[in-house]
């Protein structure tokens, strides 16, 4: 069955845009809350790093019943975009992504953030002795029985100091992001093409995880791939076997070379990992 990653069920008709409002200045190391009563977004920021970690951080946060969408949505959803244009001194800003949940409402399966989700954000200056004025443009859909596609707009200086509460936030965000593979514990190890066609090819590959009955893997192939939920099939030694296929309908992306990046979440644990098919 073909999957449409942008299609959002009952789709209000318009965006809704919230400006930043709040008692902090543009130049904090922590930005106002922006939003309304839905959803709100604020900015956090420690100092430019020589090292290329995590910097800043986008704290989202969600009302009750109501939940938004990774970067690769599902079977339906708006997956969020995150627009820095306006910054001065930017070079390129990096937006890392905490493992997602998975939703089955009985209508489609998608992939959910809810309350509160925390972006880790890598900012690379141009002029690294210079403070960055970073200015973000989020579009993104928030949904509990409608979806309703938002936009949200914040801003914060990156300059040398000392701002607990942003550090702390910062941090946090990076300890979510999923990690890299551990070789024989926790990995990925080797996919193939199993059966199916060109347009709607079935895969297997194994994995290794902490976990095998508590793990959610989260697939995703080239951005014209839609990928199925991956099941689990059998076990190979000490590793997991699941299927998953994927609807090529209209792609372009040669399967030969294709990148396969998975989000395996299991026992607590998160890492991240591509494998690029033969």
């Amino acid at each position: 069955m073909r999957r449409f990653p942008v299609l959002l069920p009952l789709l209000a008709p318009v965006a809704v845009l919230f400006a930043i409002a709040g008692e902090r200045g543009a130049d904090a190391a922590v930005s106002n809350w922006t939003g309304g009563p839905n959803v709100r977004v604020r900015l956090v920021a420690t100092a430019p790093t020589a090292g290329g970690g995590p910097n800043a951080a986008i704290e989202l946060e969600l009302a009750p019943g109501w939940h938004t969408y990774w970067r690769t949505p599902g079977e339906v959803g708006i997956p969020p975009t995150f627009d820095f244009s306006d910054s001065s001194n930017l070079r390129h800003a990096t937006v890392g992504f905490p493992p997602p949940q998975r939703l089955d409402d009985g209508f489609a399966i998608t992939n959910i953030y809810t309350g509160r989700v925390v972006f880790p954000l890598t900012v690379e200056p141009v002029d690294p002795s210079r403070p960055v004025a970073l200015a973000m443009k989020l579009d993104l859909g928030v949904c509990e029985e409608v979806c309703i596609p938002a936009t949200l707009e914040a801003s914060v200086t990156l300059e040398p100091g000392d701002d607990p509460e942003a550090a702390a936030v910062v941090a946090e965000a990076a300890g979510r992001l999923p990690g890299a593979a551990r070789a024989g514990t926790f990995e990925i190890a080797g996919i193939e093409r199993t059966d199916g066609d060109d347009v709607e090819p079935v895969f297997e590959f194994r994995a290794r995880v902490p976990d095998p009955e508590a793990t959610e893997i989260f697939v995703e192939g080239p951005s014209d791939w839609y990928p199925d939920v991956p099941q689990a099939v059998g076990r190979d030694g000490d590793a997991v076997v699941y299927r998953v296929s994927f609807d090529r309908l209209g792609a372009k992306t040669p399967m030969a070379g294709a990148p396969i990046r998975f989000t395996v979440v299991s026992g607590g644990q998160a890492i991240e990992e591509t494998v690029t098919l033969d």
